[in-house]
């Protein structure tokens, strides 16, 4: 297939469609697992079990797609990750046991590491030197439409429908994108299909630009792990909210998300993107120290701890929101030749970040929730400062 011929607005629009399901596949457990908790009879540990299995299967659909796309093209990935993930919600809606539910949890997960990859690699590889930053960042809008839709349309269908049905008919829509996917033309193979070879790899991952840009991801991998997974433990245990209370509060995280993406264009034109990540590191630190000092502020202030909770949340959402898609944007102007192989490391770089630093946050106590994610929001602002510098980028 000569790419050429491929229409690189469609291809775009296929990939906003496609990452909406990532948003699926990163908060499905986590809406459904009270539910299969109860149905299975799982304890504690079994639970744990399969939390634990989803990032394991993300991490692996990360290493994998960039190395596929970069050598066989973008068509045959865009078709399979959506079968991957519909045969996992297949699974894990009608599971006979509890091997079964890992198996599908794993293939969910794997899909969300696939989708997540070569949605973000095709925008790149779609779009000029002039609009990538802005495609990107707008692509990361659909993530949150599909992680805002899975949050609250199970719990609020739950009275009406099973969860058993809504995992099946958003594996029936996967299947009909997988459908429409085969019938586009897609970005083909990178140097005449032998991609990126062992020396450009070897080249890739010890140059000190790549590495300082993938050691950014890291740390926004860690505080999105540890705002998505220990804000309501903080709430509840140091500042004292109930767990409705909790919940409301961590859900504004997406929504700031989501309005951050919204502002993208404005931004983008206004600010250099150095000024944008860091600007969006102090106002999510500000966002910490609301959330830190929330019961304090509330005493003073008179306000509903749950308000002052939110506006937190809020700020959080709307600071982190353009770290990922900047990085990846300048990761893709930079390696154009082998932009699958580099998302897919640097990816991954955030996803083992967003695991390692949060299971660190478990040893070291809840308490430390405030030290722990500034630290690495500082951490971020260093980084990209430094290889911004190095790659002139304004």
């Amino acid at each position: 297939m000569n790419s050429q011929s491929a229409n690189p607005r469609l291809q775009y629009i296929a990939s906003c469609i496609g990452i909406i399901f990532f948003g699926v596949a990163f908060l499905t457990l986590g809406a459904i697992l009270p539910a299969v908790a109860a149905e299975y009879g799982l304890d504690d540990r079994m639970s744990a079990t399969l939390a634990a299995i989803l990032p394991i299967g993300t991490l692996a659909g990360s290493l994998i797609f960039g190395p596929v796309v970069d050598r066989k093209g973008y068509k045959p990935v865009m078709i399979i990750q959506n079968l991957i993930g519909a045969a996992g919600l297949f699974l894990i809606a009608y599971a006979s046991s509890f091997t079964v539910l890992i198996i599908g949890i794993l293939a969910l997960g794997i899909s969300g590491g696939l989708i997540n990859g070569s949605t973000n690699a095709l925008a790149s590889d779609v779009s000029t030197d002039s609009n990538r930053d802005r495609n990107i960042m707008f692509l990361g809008l659909f993530y949150c439409v599909g992680a805002i839709a899975t949050t609250y349309s199970i719990p609020a269908l739950s009275g009406i429908v099973s969860y058993k049905s809504i995992l099946a008919a958003i594996a029936v829509i996967m299947v009909a994108v997988s459908v429409f996917y085969m019938t586009m033309k897609f970005q083909g193979a990178k140097s005449g299909g032998e991609g990126a070879s062992s020396g450009k790899i070897m080249k890739l991952i010890t140059s000190p630009l790549f590495i300082i840009f993938c050691f950014t991801l890291f740390f926004q991998g860690a505080v999105e792990g540890i705002t998505n997974n220990r804000i309501s433990q903080y709430l509840i245990n140091i500042e004292n909210f109930n767990e409705i209370s909790a919940g409301i509060a961590l859900s504004f995280v997406l929504i700031g998300l989501a309005i951050g993406r919204l502002c993208a264009g404005f931004i983008l034109r206004k600010f250099s993107k150095r000024t944008i990540i860091a600007a969006g590191m102090i106002i999510a630190l500000a966002g910490v120290a609301i959330l830190t000092f929330a019961q304090k502020i509330s005493a003073a202030s008179g306000m509903n701890p749950q308000s002052i909770a939110i506006a937190g949340t809020l700020l959080i959402g709307f600071g982190i929101t353009s770290t990922v898609p900047i990085v990846l944007s300048v990761l893709g102007g930079l390696y154009k030749e082998m932009s699958g192989t580099a998302f897919s490391i640097a990816i991954s770089a955030c996803l083992v970040g967003n695991s390692l630093l949060n299971y660190l946050l478990g040893f070291l106590g809840i308490a430390k929730f405030p030290l722990m994610i500034g630290g690495c929001m500082v951490m971020i602002i260093i980084l990209f400062t430094a290889g911004s510098g190095k790659s002139a980028i304004k």
